[in-house]
């Protein structure tokens, strides 16, 4: 596609319009409100400072603030992605006895492994719903992927009386979740969540606590780091799965 800017903050991408975000990301200076911002530690590297935008907030939030769980809470995570795999360090900050790792993608299910996940279940080739059954009731079913159908695997394994999903993942436009009522009827719950439903200033102080003290294997996230001038190839890689959390270098071109 297409690189070419176009006015204000959108541009070309595969033949069509995008915005780049609601405070001009991708641009090296922004005029940003005061409460829109949130000090970090000086001591945090720019690297890893740089997944508090939304990766790591939103994972670990699902897990400390939407469901509050504990070491009892049997945890499944539909979909690896940066938020999927940083509510799994989540599930393994808290102590969570089982997690279990979701996805279509073998390489994601072995780092998932890498980050604690207790059990994977390969979604190309398994039922993921057959497969959690094996494993015993999960209290909490956390859709990270994107995938409608995924959203609703995740409200079926959600166990009855009591079993929360929470839908995280955003779905293409023009994708719609099917609901069958007697899901809810068994006690379960459906929840959104608003970026881990974090307040920033009481809760990333914690995160970057954790991240200064080393409780967050974040190497794996922070090791593909494109240059501006290949910022596409770095979206391409994103959306193929070649990258699972690219970082651009915005000094250099």
């Amino acid at each position: 596609g297409s690189g070419h800017n176009v006015p204000g903050s959108q541009f070309a991408w595969k033949g069509r319009t995008v915005n780049a975000g609601a405070i001009t990301t991708f641009s090296r200076h922004s005029i940003i409100s005061e409460n829109r911002l949130t000090p970090i530690p000086k001591n945090i590297p720019l690297k890893e400072a740089a997944l508090l935008g939304c990766m790591l907030p939103t994972g670990l939030g699902i897990i400390f603030n939407t469901v509050q769980a504990t070491p009892s809470s049997r945890v499944a995570i539909f979909g690896c992605g940066g938020i999927g795999l940083s509510a799994l360090l989540g599930t393994h900050l808290v102590g969570c006895k089982t997690r279990v790792a979701i996805d279509i993608n073998p390489s994601k299910l072995e780092l998932a492994k890498a980050l604690g996940a207790t059990h994977t279940i390969l979604a190309s080739t398994m039922d993921p719903l057959s497969e959690l059954n094996k494993i015993g009731p999960i209290d909490i079913a956390i859709e990270a992927s994107g995938s409608a159908l995924a959203m609703e695997q995740a409200l079926s394994a959600a166990r009855s009386q009591g079993g929360i999903a929470v839908i995280a993942g955003n779905a293409p436009f023009g994708q719609h979740l099917r609901l069958d009522p007697k899901e809810l009827n068994q006690g379960k719950r459906l929840l959104g969540t608003w970026g881990g439903d974090n307040l920033p200033d009481q809760h990333f102080p914690k995160y970057c606590t954790f991240v200064r003290e080393g409780k967050l294997p974040l190497t794996h996230f922070t090791t593909q780091i494109y240059p501006l001038s290949e910022i596409h190839k770095a979206l391409s890689d994103l959306e193929e799965g070649k990258a699972l959390r690219p970082l651009i270098d915005m000094s250099t071109l």
